[in-house]
């Protein structure tokens, strides 16, 4: 079994492919211990959040049971889905002002921190699902990526006649706060929960899953959750 550490913050900073000007994407997990401590932290950050470009995506309220091959790891109970019109907008989190003079309010509301970045293919968000997952995947050393991409793609259309698609495929590249650090994070989308169940109950698109998590990967972690509405400030 990989030794993992996960810090109960994590978050995935990723830069868009092939465009000069990419946004950058970042994902959040977060264990909130004070709602209302949190609440007024991003309450006093949203215009800050605006100002240097941030764009709030998803925010889900999380479940506290995972799926994880590789050991324990969290809590986490909320998630968001980030971007930042660019990348000095996105740093400008570590020293705007504002953000800074309220931050201890966040630390006091939740815990611990880790940083990822890498490169995400952006596409356009479709409507809100009724639930997500979150996959964090451990690479075996030397997978072909491409033969990796292609087998993803030909289970994820068949599974596609239950409502299940992939919102955002994340690679990362550096990061803390995880040793290892996950390789590509993936944030998966049910339009309808009650596919979930008909999904899992079918055997070929299990064995299929299986069969991928056990050539492709070395470890595993599923997160899920439901959306919630959108607040406005930095998460």
């Amino acid at each position: 079994m990989m030794k993992r550490k996960l810090l109960v913050l994590v978050v995935a900073s990723l830069m868009a492919l092939a465009n000069d000007n990419a946004k950058v994407y970042v994902i959040v997990f977060v264990n909130v211990t004070d709602e209302v401590g949190y609440q007024e932290y991003r309450d006093k950050t949203a215009a800050a959040f605006a100002e240097i470009g941030g764009h709030l995506d998803r925010e889900f309220d999380m479940y506290p049971k995972t799926q994880s091959s590789i050991g324990e790891i969290g809590p986490f109970n909320r998630a968001f889905m980030i971007w930042y019109d660019t990348e000095e907008g996105a740093n400008r989190v570590f020293t705007h002002e504002t953000i800074q003079k309220h931050l201890p309010k966040m630390h006091a509301s939740v815990s611990g921190a880790a940083f990822f970045s890498g490169r995400v293919v952006p596409s356009e968000l479709g409507p809100v699902g009724e639930k997500y997952v979150v996959k964090l995947s451990f690479l075996k050393p030397g997978v072909d990526r491409r033969e990796m991409d292609a087998e993803a793609d030909r289970i994820n259309k068949y599974l596609g006649k239950y409502g299940f698609s992939v919102e955002r495929n994340f690679a990362t590249v550096a990061g803390q706060g995880m040793d290892p650090r996950p390789d590509v994070i993936s944030v998966l989308v049910y339009k309808d929960a009650s596919k979930q169940s008909l999904l899992m109950a079918d055997e070929q698109a299990m064995a299929d899953i299986s069969a991928f998590n056990t050539k492709y990967l070395d470890g595993f972690v599923y997160l899920s959750g439901v959306p919630r509405p959108q607040a406005a400030g930095q998460p």
